[in-house]
């Protein structure tokens, strides 16, 4: 017997990518879904764009109270065995449900995670960085994992029931879903993701605005470890290993060094260059592949601007992780 489908939406503000969302899934080759659209007090047109779609269950939260309640708000109204969480911004394929449906059948799996695809609307250098930067950390995990994001996941109800949802404390980007993925990690249950699972994430970035959500999701990510380093089954695992640019620690120090290295020209005008070009060059060699698979799917130029946004990241990371450490040791934040 087929699995009912409870797509999720939660939605703030999602007035100008919410109709390509909606209109993807109605697309579907599959029958069996209901969408449900939490709206979490959206100030612009989305609610009423929304209730242009007759069949698709609106609820709307009284305040603003972040992804997480809106996703738990949605689970709790989803008539379905499966709950498919999908970004406001996301579009699926027509046969996404269909593929989902095929996986927990094949793989035996409690949870299942699309991968991001290489089509990207926008031609922005940061907006296509980024996206492939996340298909890239996909495609060299394994398998099996024991983190995900909450772009498109899709969960059996009574495992999500199990370890009681999303935790509504965390508002911090990219917290309420690496929570949720460990704890059902932890409750030894199996969540695979799926490579022939595509999605397009119309997220649209600048280098700055790449830059901040990157520092919020480090912020957030290195409270989350902190908080949970006890749980029995071991630290929160992010399968980074093989799914962040090699050496990356080698990496940060590196950049780090660019800095330093710029301000010996006014020390040596000679040296600064050969040591400015050296670090570039190291960078490159600790993440060829990285780069070599920027290049491929765009071009040469791209590659050598995602060198540049690859420091941005990096410097993100490095910001952002200090800044949580600082946050929860010395200021008591726990979330």
């Amino acid at each position: 017997m087929d699995n009912f489908f409870s797509v999720i939406i939660p939605c703030y503000n999602a007035e100008k990518v919410i109709q390509y969302c909606l209109d993807s899934i109605k697309k579907s080759t599959s029958a069996n879904y209901e969408i449900i659209c939490v709206d979490d007090f959206s100030g612009d047109g989305t609610v009423e764009l929304i209730k242009k779609y007759r069949d698709v269950k609106l609820i709307c939260m009284e305040k603003n109270r972040g992804a997480a309640v809106a996703r738990n708000e949605g689970a709790k109204h989803a008539g379905g065995n499966i709950l498919l969480f999908i970004d406001s911004d996301v579009v699926i394929m027509a046969d996404t449900i269909e593929k989902i449906q095929a996986s927990f059948r094949e793989n035996n799996a409690d949870a299942i995670v699309g991968i991001y695809s290489s089509d990207h609307p926008f031609k922005e250098a940061a907006s296509n960085y980024k996206n492939l930067h996340l298909r890239y950390t996909r495609m060299v995990m394994n398998k099996e994992v024991h983190v995900f994001d909450g772009s498109c996941v899709a969960i059996k109800k009574k495992v999500f029931d199990s370890v009681s949802g999303f935790d509504e404390n965390i508002r911090i980007l990219a917290g309420e879903d690496w929570d949720l993925s460990n704890r059902i990690w932890a409750m030894g249950y199996r969540i695979i993701l799926d490579k022939d699972i595509p999605f397009i994430h119309r997220k649209h970035y600048t280098s700055a605005s790449l830059f901040r959500t990157d520092l919020r999701k480090a912020f957030g990510v290195v409270k989350l470890m902190l908080r949970t380093r006890n749980r029995k089954r071991g630290l929160v695992k992010s399968d980074t290993a093989g799914s962040l640019p090699v050496l990356m620690i080698f990496s940060m120090l590196m950049v780090f060094l660019l800095i330093p290295s710029m301000l010996l020209v006014f020390v040596s005008a000679k040296i600064a260059p050969a040591v400015f070009l050296l670090l570039i060059l190291m960078i490159f060699l600790c993440n060829k592949k990285y780069f070599l698979f920027m290049c491929k799917e765009k071009s040469f130029l791209f590659m050598l601007a995602s060198m540049g946004l690859f420091a941005l990241y990096v410097w993100s990371m490095i910001l952002g992780f200090a800044g949580g450490i600082l946050d929860y040791y010395l200021l008591k934040h726990k979330y």
